[in-house]
C-alpha cells in the first residue's frame, strides 16, 4: 500500500503515541518495594507580541513551546529516564538515559542528555530564569549521546564526560560521515554553603572536534539564535565558521543566594581553530538577579545539579531582571554573525509545584556586521506551564 507523505507522518505519530501509552500504562501498574515506574509529562504554551520592531518584522501569535511525555524508573541504585517530545508536530527524543547512583554524592550516567557546561546546563527548558535562556547561552552544546560521571560534597562539585556529535542520535555514519566528539567538564567551589546563604564559583571547558553537515562535506561550526522567542523563529544572529578543525570553549560562573534573593551569572569565551585560516574568537555574558515578592521562602541549592531550585512555596511570585550579550563578529576571521544585547524583565507565578504562569518583556538589539543596519525588537510574552 502506498501512503502519502502526510499519511506516513500521521502513522509515525500514532505509533509513537501508542508505544508511549503502553509504556505509561504498564508503568502505572508496576510497583514494588525495589522497582517503581512513574509517568511524567509537561506542557508549555506561549503567546507573544512584538512591539516597535526596527529593520526586522516578527509576527505575533501563539505556540506550543514543548509537549512531552515520559517515565522515570528506579530499581535499587539504578535510575532510568525517558522523555519524548511531540512539539512542532514531530516526535523527537529528549532525555533518554540510564544512571547508576554510586552513593548519595556520586552517579554515572549513560545515554542522551545535556552536556555539562556552566550553570545554565543545570536547568531544563521549564526551569530557566526567563521563558527563553540567555542569548549568550548560544554556546551550550545541548543534548548528546555520551557517558558522564558526577561527584560532589558540601564544598566541591565535579562533572566530566565524553560525548558523540549531535547527529549520532539521528544519522548512521554512512550518512553523516566521520563523527565528531566532545570532551566536557564542569567544576564548582562553594566557599559559602548554608541553609540560607550560598556563594558558588565555577569553571567549565568543552573541547569539540568539528562536525560535517554530511558525508564528504567540509567540517564547520554554526552558531545561531533567534529573538528570545519560539512564536516567531526568525534568526537574529548567524555565524558559520567553515574549514573548522576543533573548538575550545570556556565559561566561568557565579551563583549566590541570600534567603529569598538570588543572583546568577556566566561569562563565555570560544576559540575555533580552522585549517589554513585565522581562528574565530567570540564571547558572551549574562547576569540575572531574582527575588521572591509574595509568599516568600528561601531559595534552595540543588547539590546534585549544582543549580538553584525554583521557589518551593505555593502561590509564590518571583521577579527576575537580567542582561545578556553575545558577540559573533570576528574581524580577524572576517566572519560577521552579529552582536546581540538584551535586557529582560520577568514575572513568574508558581501556583504550585506543577503549574506556573510567566510573563516576560525583552528589549533586544542586534548589530550585524558588514555595515548592515541595527535591528531592535520589543518582545512581550506570556506562558502557561504544566510540569509533572
Amino acid at each position: 500500500m502506498i501512503y502519502t507523505y502526510m499519511e506516513r507522518k500521521c502513522l509515525k505519530m500514532f505509533r509513537g503515541y501508542f508505544i508511549l501509552g503502553v509504556i505509561l500504562f504498564l508503568g502505572s501498574n508496576l510497583y514494588s518495594q525495589d522497582f517503581k515506574i512513574v509517568p511524567t509529562s509537561r506542557l508549555l504554551v506561549d503567546g507573544a507580541t512584538y512591539l516597535g520592531e526596527e529593520n526586522v518584522e516578527l509576527t505575533d501569535g501563539v505556540s506550543i513551546r514543548d509537549f512531552r511525555m515520559g517515565l522515570k524508573a528506579t530499581y535499587s541504585s539504578f535510575f532510568l529516564k525517558a522523555d519524548v517530545s511531540f512539539a512542532n508536530n514531530k516526535v523527537s527524543l529528549k532525555d533518554i538515559y540510564g544512571q547508576y547512583n554510586v552513593n548519595n554524592h556520586s552517579f554515572l550516567r549513560i545515554g542522551h542528555f545535556t552536556v555539562p557546561f556552566g550553570l545554565q546546563s543545570a536547568y531544563g527548558t521549564a526551569h530557566k530564569q526567563f521563558m527563553a535562556e540567555p542569548s549568550s547561552n548560544i554556546y551550550q552544546v545541548g543534548r548528546r549521546v555520551g557517558v558522564m560521571h558526577s561527584v560532589w560534597n558540601k564544598r566541591l562539585w565535579l562533572s566530566y564526560g565524553i560525548f558523540a556529535d549531535l547527529k549520532s542520535i539521528s544519522e548512521s555514519t554512512d550518512v553523516s560521515g566521520s563523527q565528531g566528539y566532545n570532551l566536557a567538564q564542569r567544576f564548582t567551589y562553594k566557599p559559602i554553603n548554608t541553609d540560607e546563604h550560598l556563594l558558588q564559583l565555577g569553571f567549565s571547558m568543552n573541547h569539540i572536534k568539528a562536525e560535517a553537515p554530511g558525508k564528504d562535506h567540509p567540517k564547520s561550526f554554526n552558531y545561531k539564535t533567534g529573538y528570545l522567542t519560539v512564536v516567531d523563529k526568525t534568526k537574529a544572529i548567524n555565524a558559520v565558521v567553515d574549514h573548522a578543525r576543533y573548538e575550545n570553549k570556556y565559561t566561568v560562573e557565579l551563583a549566590g543566594i541570600y534567603k529569598s534573593v538570588a543572583i546568577e551569572s556566566q561569562y563565555y569565551w570560544s576559540n575555533i581553530k580552522r585549517r589554513e585560516l585565522p581562528s574565530f574568537n567570540s564571547d558572551g555574558f549574562y547576569v540575572v538577579a531574582k527575588g521572591i515578592l509574595l509568599n516568600r521562602s528561601d531559595y534552595k541549592y540543588n547539590s546534585q545539579t549544582a543549580g538553584i531550585n525554583h521557589p518551593s512555596s505555593k502561590n509564590a511570585l518571583e521577579l527576575a531582571i537580567g542582561y545578556s550579550m553575545v558577540n559573533m563578529n570576528s574581524n580577524k576571521a572576517a566572519i560577521y554573525g552579529g552582536r546581540m544585547d538584551d535586557i529582560s524583565i520577568g514575572l513568574a507565578f508558581y501556583l504550585n509545584k506543577y503549574i506556573t504562569f510567566r510573563t516576560n518583556y525583552s528589549y533586544i538589539t542586534v548589530k550585524p556586521g558588514a555595515g548592515d543596519p541595527k535591528k531592535t525588537v520589543n518582545a512581550l510574552q506570556v506562558r502557561a506551564q504544566y510540569y509533572f
